[in-house]
């Protein structure tokens, strides 16, 4: 099997346009949820939460470090991946 450098970059190509259809969706849904959502003050008094009277010290972790990227990078390369054996495969059938 020859490795094949434009059927690659064409995997790669494919797997981030992919990859940005996501994010884009995303931001359209979240957009779309924020304008539909109309929120009703009368219920919102119905039950009433106290605030925290103490403070707690410490450090919260973000969750976009090391393994978010790791993961975010193996499935970019797991779609470019896939596309290409598909490709490939076909190329060979047809």
């Amino acid at each position: 099997m020859s490795f094949n450098k434009w059927l690659a970059l064409e995997s790669l190509i494919i797997s981030f346009v992919i990859l940005l259809v996501g994010v884009i969706w995303r931001i359209v849904q979240g957009y779309m949820l924020t304008k539909k959502h109309v929120p009703d003050i009368l219920k919102s008094y119905e039950s009433v939460d106290y605030l925290q009277s103490k403070v707690t010290f410490g450090f919260i972790q973000s969750s976009f470090g090391w393994r978010t990227i790791l993961f975010m990078s193996a499935g970019f390369l797991a779609i470019a991946f896939i596309y290409y054996v598909v490709r490939m495969l076909l190329s060979r059938m047809l």
